[in-house]
């Protein structure tokens, strides 16, 4: 998709339909078959592995707990490959478009600013983490439990120190709310096509959740 408007609005359809059903969920996972270029639209896999390693840990947890850990597992790694895809297709400029063109020059263009700044923070901590691997290789020094807890540690003050390096920046150059950006979002006969889609799903996956609802009481 090129259009952001179309990118973003089909993302917030998509995580929503597969959070509240799982025909939503399987739904939206046929939809990322069809829409995107699959594996192909997971830049970090090993990254991804990882998280899903995570998910599988807590779906277990919860099903020890007697509530629905494998509905979990599935609607969460579903989730993740949606954010993995729009991740992979971003464009510099597509969240301040978006939030601009929603939400005007004021508000739109903080939020959009901060989105676009988290998307660079997330650049930037794949970039650490990886680095630290080397190191840790050059070093010949094994990942171990402790030394992830020490990477964690790492990134998260390598990310305060360049937050604070940005505040500084605004500070210095006289920011204060809000600016002007000028949006352009090019025709998307495909975008167009996709957002449809997503938006049908989600349709399908709020009767689907009202039926279980109606069900229950």
């Amino acid at each position: 998709m090129q259009d952001a408007r179309l990118k973003i609005a089909s993302v917030m359809a998509l995580s929503v339909s597969a959070f509240i059903s799982m025909p939503g969920a399987l739904l939206v996972l046929l939809w990322w078959l069809v829409f995107t270029k699959r594996l192909k639209s997971i830049k970090n896999k090993r990254v991804f592995g990882m998280l899903v390693i995570f998910l599988v840990v807590t779906g277990f947890f919860i099903t020890l707990s007697g509530g629905p850990g494998p509905d979990y597992i599935m609607k969460m790694i579903i989730i993740f490959i949606i954010a993995a895809w729009v991740y992979s297709t971003y464009i510099p400029g597509d969240f301040m478009s978006f939030s601009v063109w929603l939400l005007g020059e004021g508000m739109g263009f903080e939020i959009g600013m901060i989105a676009e700044m988290a998307i660079n923070a997330i650049d930037d901590i794949i970039r650490d983490y990886y680095r630290i691997r080397t190191a840790m290789e050059i070093k010949g020094e094994r990942f171990s439990a402790f030394s992830l807890i020490q990477t964690g540690m790492t990134l998260v003050i390598n990310q305060l120190e360049r937050a604070d390096g940005q505040a500084k920046i605004l500070k210095v150059r006289g920011y204060t709310r809000g600016g002007r950006y000028a949006t352009e979002f090019p025709f998307d006969v495909a975008g167009i096509l996709g957002a449809i889609t997503a938006f049908l799903i989600l349709l399908v996956s709020v009767f689907s959740f009202s039926d279980v609802f109606i069900v229950i009481q």
